[in-house]
C-alpha cells in the first residue's frame, strides 16, 4: 500500500493460524504456532495483529500491530504484551510527508548539474578486466495453475511453485527443492492458505480460520489510549 489504496465497501474480520515444523537431524520435532488477525473497515482501513511467538520478559507474548489508514494516509506501528517498563508508543509515519520528501530529493542527473552542489573530481576510470564467461548456477522457477479452490467458502485461485537451486549456489552439494502451494484472493488481495515446503527450514503453513463480514470496531483503527506518539516523519 505505498499509494494508499484501498478497498472500500467490503469490511471484514479474519483469523489465520500460522504454524512452522521442522525437524532435526536426530528426529526431534520443533512445532511453533502463531496467529495473524486481519482487519478492513468500510473505508478502506487495513488492522492486522501478528504474534510473535516468542514470550517477553513478563512471559507474556507479544503482537505487533499495524495500521494502513488510505483516509488519514497514515501507517501507525504499535506493540501490545511484553514487559510493563517497556515505553508504551507508536509509530505514525505520513506518507503524504514521505512522498513531499521524495519529490524534493534531486535525482542523480539533476545533482551533477547543479552548480550550487560541489562539482567532484574523479579520476580517471580504472580500465576493468574482462567479463567472465561462465555464468554462475541459477534457480528454475516453475509455477502450475491448481485452479480456482474453496476455503471455507470463499473462493481462491491456487498456484504450485517449485524451485531448484542446483549445486554450487548455496554450498550445496545436491539439489535442493522448495514448494510453495498458495491460494490467493482477489477479493480480499490476500493468501487464503499457504504452505511451504523448505528443507533447510521445515514446512511453514498458513491457514484462514474463521471469517466474518461484519463491521469492525471503529477503535480497532487507533492506537491504545495510554500510547504516546512517535512520529518517524517529524515537521
Amino acid at each position: 500500500m505505498g499509494s494508499m489504496g484501498a478497498r472500500t465497501g467490503d469490511p471484514v474480520s479474519m483469523v489465520f493460524e500460522r504454524t512452522q515444523t521442522h525437524t532435526l537431524a536426530d528426529g526431534t520435532h520443533i512445532t511453533n504456532v502463531t496467529h495473524e488477525q486481519f482487519y478492513r473497515d468500510s473505508e478502506g482501513r487495513i488492522r492486522t495483529d501478528h504474534d510473535s511467538g516468542l514470550p517477553a520478559q513478563s512471559g507474556a507474548p507479544t503482537t505487533m500491530v499495524t495500521v494502513l489508514d488510505p483516509v488519514a494516509r497514515f501507517t501507525l506501528h504499535w506493540q501490545t504484551g511484553g514487559s510493563g517498563t517497556m515505553p508504551r508508543q507508536f509509530t505514525s509515519v505520513d506518507q503524504d510527508v514521505l512522498a513531499e520528501r521524495a519529490s524534493r530529493r534531486p535525482s542523480a542527473t539533476d545533482a551533477g548539474t547543479d552548480p550550487s552542489l560541489p562539482q567532484l573530481h574523479r579520476a580517471p576510470a580504472t580500465p576493468q578486466p574482462p567479463a567472465q564467461t561462465s555464468e554462475r548456477p541459477r534457480p528454475t522457477h516453475t509455477t502450475q495453475n491448481l485452479g480456482t479452490q474453496q476455503v471455507l467458502g470463499e473462493s481462491c485461485e491456487a498456484t504450485r511453485t517449485t524451485v531448484v537451486y542446483p549445486p554450487g549456489l548455496l554450498g550445496n552439494d545436491r539439489p535442493i527443492t522448495t514448494t510453495t502451494e498458495r491460494c490467493l484472493s482477489h477479493e480480499f488481495g490476500r493468501a487464503l492458505r499457504e504452505v511451504v515446503n523448505d528443507p533447510r527450514s521445515g514446512t511453514r503453513t498458513l491457514t484462514l480460520q474463521s471469517m466474518t463480514r461484519d463491521e469492525p470496531d471503529p477503535m480497532l483503527f487507533h492506537p491504545p489510549a495510554d500510547y504516546t506518539e512517535r512520529s518517524q516523519t517529524p515537521e
